[in-house]
């Protein structure tokens, strides 16, 4: 009865090329939107919780960009 839960190659490829795609799809373009808006990319990996990718747009939308008050200095 316990081998009926065990995990087989199949699972594991399954699990190791969603985790590859939620990097692809998720946490590059985030880690690299952060990096140029001058947050934390490590915010980015926030999307590996349950809801995450909600809580990194909330963040990013509603806060003040570092990168963009350097700018406004450097026109002054």
């Amino acid at each position: 009865m316990l081998a009926m839960f065990s995990i087989g190659p199949m699972e594991l490829i399954l699990v190791l090329f969603t985790l590859v795609l939620m990097v692809g799809v998720f946490i590059w373009p985030l880690w690299t939107i952060c990096t140029k808006a001058g947050l934390p990319p490590a915010l980015s990996l926030l999307t590996l919780l349950p809801f995450g990718i909600v809580i990194v747009l909330f963040i990013v939308a509603l806060s003040d960009w570092p990168a963009l008050k350097q700018k406004s200095r450097g026109l002054d």
